[in-house]
């Protein structure tokens, strides 16, 4: 096992180059065993960035050349769980999934105002065999969700199944 390129690579003829915005905790105190990292989101504009660890999602905008924690964290479903986490194009609508470790799997979307990231719903699965939440998927505009429950078994064993939801117009 090498050591990963952090220069240019050149993949289909495409240059990518490692700008140097690593993202990490200060002070290392607060993140033993936190896994930042365990899921990522970007803007569509590339400027906000929603970092999953355990127990939450942190917003970090970019500004200046420099990543900064935006606001309080996004809280997961349950505080020993790292959270996949999707966001809109915009960055106004997020959803953190949390499968569950021997509990019914939730997702909770969060609508961003400015910096502040409020509470909108929370869908939870009805059994822990279902695995709701283990996909997720937002539209552009963040009016409707996708989650996947690849253990339901309405229609057979493990048959799978996705769950739509929209707000109302």
């Amino acid at each position: 096992m090498g050591v990963p390129n952090l220069g240019a690579s050149n993949a289909g003829g495409v240059v990518w180059t490692d700008v140097g915005g690593l993202i990490s905790l200060i002070p290392i105190s607060d993140a033993p065993s936190a896994q930042l990292g365990i899921s990522v989101a970007l803007s569509g504009d590339g400027t906000l960035a929603l970092l999953g660890r355990v127990g939450e999602v942190l917003p970090y905008r970019f500004s200046g050349g420099v990543w900064t924690a935006e606001s309080t964290p996004l809280l997961a479903e349950t505080s020993t769980e790292a959270p996949a986490v999707v966001l809109d194009a915009a960055g106004d609508d997020a959803l953190l999934a949390t499968v569950g470790l021997g509990v019914v799997g939730a997702v909770r979307w969060y609508h961003r105002t400015g910096t502040t990231w409020t509470l909108v719903e929370t869908f939870r699965g009805t059994t822990v065999s279902e695995k709701f939440g283990a996909s997720v998927a937002i539209s552009r505009d963040g009016r409707r969700a996708l989650v996947g429950a690849p253990g339901d078994s309405t229609m057979g064993s493990n048959t799978g199944a996705v769950h739509v939801y929209a707000l109302a117009p």
